[in-house]
């Protein structure tokens, strides 16, 4: 089943051509004019397809019958953002002039590529990002320098990483040595941080500051590692996670959200000390996911890459790596001081069975913004258990920062699940 969008803008010319490269010569493509209308078909083998010339008459474009779920196989998905890059080239149209939103794409499209390829590297190269492990459980004890202890719920998950990851080296925080390295290195922060509201927001503060101080990955506990991680260090110098779009459009109402539950980075990287020297001024917020949280992240995000609020729809197909759609500002992705967002299949790929209920309630209603018919379109379509063979880690969606649920959790010592980790002010 093919969809058809129309896509206004200025251009010279005649009939509608179909810029499939199948059908048009290179003396045809050579000849067009430039463009002053664009179509964009989408089809779930074939990807997109651009079309350039005369707008169509006006008319309603009728909605497509329901279509069953179906699985394609592995060989007919196509690299969807290449092929758009291809055509529009071919047509004389500049696919990093020609803005589109989202709106543009048909539903099925999504937000993303469904291309289940493996995460852009580099063979045999050198990693840009060190290969260390951050993760973090504290209990409210900044006097004493006992032994790490975690969530018995969490044992698990921490075997996956050590056990894909076994060269990488694995620091363990806790409420003292977290304390510790913020006095030794950030003590600027410390009021901010002794007085954080919540110790979700002292975790959060953490994570920046290791990012910037060590680099390497931090993952929350409630996350399973699936494979092994170097080879998502060697292209990228810093890897920013979006969280799946359904959470973002069913819950914030937002085009994309980003999470600070997962990331990778190069020490020193210039958007964790823009992150640090932001956090001060978040002290007197009261929601704590604004103060230094997801929210503050999101929020980072769009100042580093220079995005406004007039770009949040905007989407850019002309794209070589497997990552959203959504626009990412003019920065070119694999220079040091970049970030990368990758396709959520890599890193946080199924959605919070928490979201059944807003989806439940959203997706009934009978008028929807196209924001929320595409999300529901996408959770219809793929499900809340996704799986790729590419994926590297899954979140579990625990909730285990909430007060409530992580004074009900059993403690086991860290020792009981392995004696390879470092504690900074200790062995690190």
């Amino acid at each position: 089943m093919l969809f058809l969008i129309s896509v206004p803008a200025s251009m010279i010319g005649q009939d509608t051509l179909a810029m499939n490269r199948k059908d048009v010569s290179n003396e045809v493509l050579a000849n067009i004019p430039k463009a002053r209308h664009l179509q964009v078909k989408f089809d779930a083998n074939e990807g997109f397809t651009v079309l350039v010339g005369k707008p169509p008459a006006k008319a309603k474009i009728p909605k497509p019958p329901e279509q069953p779920k179906q699985e394609h196989p592995k060989e007919k998905l196509k690299d969807n953002t290449n092929r758009v890059k291809d055509d529009a080239a071919k047509s004389g149209v500049n696919a990093d002039k020609q803005i589109l939103i989202l709106d543009n794409l048909p539903l099925e499209a999504g937000f993303q590529s469904d291309d289940d390829i493996e995460f852009p590297n580099i063979e045999g190269g050198k990693p840009r990002i060190p290969h260390i492990l951050h993760q973090i459980w504290m209990t409210g004890n900044v006097t004493e320098n006992t032994d790490p202890v975690l969530p018995e719920k969490f044992v698990e998950n921490v075997k996956t990483f050590l056990h894909h990851n076994p060269n990488w080296t694995y620091f363990f925080w806790t409420d003292f040595s977290a304390r510790k390295l913020i006095v030794e290195r950030h003590k600027k922060m410390l009021y901010m941080y002794d007085n954080a509201p919540k110790l979700v927001v002292k975790t959060d503060i953490l994570r920046y500051v290791l990012m910037y101080e060590f680099g390497g990955m931090y993952s929350d506990l409630d996350t399973k590692n699936l494979r092994p991680l170097d080879i998502a260090t060697t292209k990228y110098p810093c890897i920013v996670l979006p969280i799946p779009f359904e959470h973002a459009a069913l819950w914030t109402f937002m085009p994309y959200r980003l999470c600070n539950g997962g990331m990778m980075c190069r020490p020193k990287h210039p958007f964790f000390k823009q992150c640090i020297d932001a956090l001060p001024d978040r002290a007197n917020f009261s929601f704590f996911p604004k103060i230094a949280g997801p929210l503050f992240i999101d929020e980072m995000y769009k100042i580093y890459n220079n995005i406004s609020k007039d770009d949040l729809y905007k989407i850019d197909l002309n794209q070589k790596t497997n990552t959203p759609y959504f626009f990412k500002g003019n920065k070119i992705i694999a220079e040091e001081n970049t970030l990368y967002i990758p396709n959520t299949k890599y890193f946080l790929n199924s959605p919070s069975p928490a979201l059944k209920s807003a989806e439940t309630h959203i997706c009934n209603k009978t008028v929807q913004t196209n924001l929320t018919q595409r999300a529901c379109a996408t959770v219809k379509r793929l499900g809340y258990e996704r799986n790729s063979v590419y994926s590297f880690i899954t979140h579990q969606f625990a909730a285990s920062w909430m007060g409530a649920n992580a004074k009900r959790l059993a403690l086991v010592p860290l020792n009981n699940v392995t004696t390879n980790y470092k504690v900074f002010g200790k062995n690190g």
